[in-house]
């Protein structure tokens, strides 16, 4: 009798690890990623005249949750996500750059002050030892490249591309409930283009966040009048 009951757990846990074991995988993601905050819109702001001077819309924004993905398939996704953004004309985040930059590859506005350089390469190496890897814009390129797996495959520019979403991912961090942003208020084309391809893009959310639009006073008091 116990010999039968262990069989049938061990056939249970081969279906559920091995058979299904995919399936289970995604389901409980799908879960995970259904449970997060959405963002309530802010109040209209108006003049002493009733009349808006700011008022509310809503507006799509791209994010990525952490998913079971090799670095290898991040970085595909990634520079697709960006080819998207790119052919509709969208931003998307670049807190990198502000750091590094390319074309030319140089210290960005915020390393301009050598102390403020210094605390950001601290920031970025693995080791100690690593510091000494840093000295120039090219040397930091090479090591944050080798750092965020960029596959040598890619040009250095697709490579910096990748790397600046690898880098909001470091420093901001993601899971399967707190997604990451990556771009907001991206065209309706964008957010098509992706949910067509949503088998290219796993862990990619479309979200729709409030965005503020402050209005003319002088064209808001003449629709008023008319």
């Amino acid at each position: 009798m116990l010999y039968s009951h262990f069989a049938v757990i061990v056939v249970q846990l081969a279906n559920l690890q091995i058979i299904n074991g995919e399936y289970y995988d995604e389901k409980s993601q799908t879960k995970l990623l259904a449970e997060r905050d959405i963002i309530a819109p802010r109040g209209k702001i108006v003049d002493r005249n009733g009349i808006p001077i700011a008022v509310n819309r809503m507006g799509y924004a791209v994010k990525i949750a952490k998913t079971s993905m090799t670095e290898n398939e991040k970085s595909e996704m990634i520079l697709k996500l960006i080819s998207i953004f790119e052919k509709n004309g969208d931003s998307y985040e670049k807190n990198l750059s502000y750091y590094l930059t390319f074309n030319p590859i140089a210290f960005g506005p915020r390393n301009q002050s050598q102390d403020a350089l210094q605390r950001w390469k601290k920031d970025m190496v693995v080791k100690p030892d690593d510091m000494k890897l840093l000295e120039t814009p090219e040397d930091v390129f090479r090591y944050l490249r080798k750092k965020f797996s960029v596959d040598e495959k890619y040009t250095d520019e697709e490579a910096y591309k990748i790397m600046t979403i690898k880098y909001d991912m470091l420093i901001k961090g993601y899971t399967a409930t707190n997604p990451l942003l990556v771009a907001k208020d991206v065209k309706v084309e964008t957010v098509a283009q992706i949910e067509e391809r949503s088998h290219e893009f796993p862990g990619v959310l479309i979200d729709i966040i409030p965005q503020r639009k402050y209005l003319d006073a002088g064209s808001v008091l003449m629709c008023w009048d008319i």
